[in-house]
């Protein structure tokens, strides 16, 4: 047959027909094997929610009352942050919740004028130390004009485990150095 056109169609015929097709048995004789879809449940995937500190449980050391963790109004970037971690032992502890046991990436917001260690501990695991760099000139409300900026850092944790988790931020081998001013954390899918 042709088109109009005068250019002749092809025409394409099956090479295999019903009595030579494949067998996905070796008997002919059997039944070809079948097949039902079944669903398997898979976990929700971790989606990034912020966490605030401002929601966090502030644990404040008892021997200076004047220097405890605190929750403070940051002007520069109109949010809350927590400050004055690890002075006199004092922590602040966000609880999260996470799909499955295993390790995660934590991005962490913070203000930092200067650099400063953080220590940060998941589930009562071990206590792990981690370097915040500056990321301003100025604290949150610091005299003279200044205007304290955030950064974000990414950090790997372990010890995870499916549902229900407390990571506690300050304390440990630090006790009483200047940690950052934290804003807030997302667990993110690593």
């Amino acid at each position: 047959s042709t088109f109009p056109s005068g250019i002749p169609s092809l025409s394409f015929r099956p090479s295999i027909s019903p009595s030579n097709a494949p067998s996905a048995s070796a008997n002919p004789s059997d039944s070809p094997v079948t097949s039902t879809p079944t669903q398997v449940p898979s976990k929700a995937p971790v989606v990034p929610v912020k966490t605030f500190f401002n929601d966090a449980n502030i644990n404040s050391g008892l021997l200076n009352l004047n220097n405890k963790a605190q929750i403070i109004a940051c002007g520069s970037t109109n949010t809350e942050m927590v400050r004055k971690l690890g002075i006199d032992d004092s922590t602040a502890e966000l609880t999260v919740e996470v799909p499955e046991s295993g390790d995660y990436a934590v991005n962490v917001s913070y203000l930092s004028k200067g650099n400063r260690p953080l220590t940060i501990q998941v589930n009562n695991d071990a206590v792990k130390e981690f370097l915040f760099e500056s990321s301003s000139q100025y604290w949150c409300n610091e005299s003279g004009g200044g205007i304290g900026t955030t950064a974000v850092l990414r950090i790997e944790l372990e010890g995870f485990i499916e549902g229900s988790n407390t990571i506690t931020f300050g304390g440990g081998d630090l006790n009483n150095k200047s940690m950052p001013l934290l804003e807030w954390i997302s667990i993110v899918p690593k």
